[in-house]
């Protein structure tokens, strides 16, 4: 069955500032870089970062005037999370890069840690988590310490 999230796809308007993005600012490795043509002519071009053993997709993104699929003629995705084992160091890292913060580190009450969020070239969200206080992926016995929130699954 179903065992993790393979890879995400992104969208993006150009694909060099992207990559150069994930791989020069958030420290993901190129792994493979392949550009190819459609049947109908069209050149594809799509770029393979990891970061663990996680991976994105980048994926040139065309005008719609090249008849694509709409989903393939738009820039984006909503948001994936990259954990962070020190959410100061981290930020301060970004901020040295010049990445602009979009959304300073803070608690939340779904999960005991911090998140904080960045964009890529496009504006894509990235949010940074650090789980704290034994909280995880796996912390299947979590509560949220609010009385105005609850846990429903």
């Amino acid at each position: 069955m179903i065992e993790r999230i393979d890879h995400v796809e992104v969208l993006a308007r150009n694909i060099d500032e992207t990559r150069d993005f994930y791989v020069n600012v958030l420290g993901f490795k190129l792994w493979r870089e392949t550009v190819g043509q459609r049947e109908n002519g069209v050149t594809w071009h799509l770029a393979c970062v990891t970061l663990g053993d996680m991976m994105v997709e980048i994926l040139q993104a065309r005008p719609e005037s090249m008849e694509l699929p709409a989903e393939q003629t738009r820039v984006g995705m909503r948001m994936f999370a990259l954990k962070v084992d020190d959410m100061a160091k981290t930020i301060a890292e970004m901020e040295s890069k010049g990445v602009e913060i979009s959304r300073t580190p803070r608690e939340t009450g779904v999960f005991e840690g911090l998140r904080a969020e960045i964009k890529d070239p496009d504006g894509i969200c990235i949010e940074l988590r650090e789980w704290q206080r034994g909280d995880g992926i796996f912390n299947d016995t979590w509560q949220p310490a609010s009385e105005t929130m609850t846990r429903t699954g």
